[in-house]
C-alpha cells in the first residue's frame, strides 16, 4: 500500500484527507475516544461525498444561478407591485396577516365568501387563503 497522501486516493477517502487535520485537532482538545475519531472522521468523509453529489446533481441538472428580486425588471410587468412583492420577501407581514389568514367557522359565511378574503369549504369549515388577503389589501405604495 502507498504510503501519506496516495493512501488516501487509493482507498477512496478524498474527503477525508482535507478533513482529517481539522478532525484530528478537535479530538485532541476534546479528547475523544478512538471509537468517537473514527465516527466524526467517517462522517467528514460521507459529508464530502454528499455535498459532491449535490453539486454533481445541480450541474446535470443546469439549473440557472440563484436570482434574486434585486435583479428582476419590474417594468417588465408593470401590475406587480414592487413594494409588496418585498414585503412577502422578508415576511414582515406574516403577524398580520395571520388574523385574516385563520379559520372560521362556516356558520359565520353565507354563501358569499367573507370581504376581502376568500375561501374553500373543507370539512364544514371556510378557510382564508393568503393571496386573496394580500389582493384585498390596499398597496400602501400605491
Amino acid at each position: 500500500m502507498k504510503k501519506g497522501k496516495g493512501a488516501y486516493k487509493q482507498l477512496n477517502l478524498t474527503h477525508l484527507e482535507a478533513a482529517l487535520p481539522h478532525v484530528l485537532d478537535t479530538a485532541r482538545r476534546e479528547q475523544w475516544t478512538y471509537e468517537t475519531l473514527l465516527e466524526r472522521a467517517l462522517a467528514a468523509e460521507l459529508d464530502g461525498r454528499e455535498q459532491k453529489a449535490i453539486a454533481r446533481r445541480l450541474k446535470a441538472a443546469r439549473i440557472p444561478g440563484k436570482k434574486t428580486l434585486d435583479g428582476f425588471d419590474f417594468s417588465f410587468q408593470p401590475t406587480l407591485s414592487e413594494r409588496r412583492l418585498r414585503e412577502l420577501a422578508d415576511l414582515s407581514d406574516v403577524g398580520d396577516l395571520h388574523q385574516r389568514c385563520v379559520p372560521w367557522p362556516s356558520r359565520h359565511r353565507q354563501n358569499t365568501p367573507e370581504p376581502g378574503v376568500g375561501g374553500s369549504r373543507a370539512d364544514g369549515r371556510a378557510f382564508g387563503t393568503l393571496y386573496d388577503a394580500l389582493r384585498a389589501r390596499p398597496d400602501p405604495g400605491e
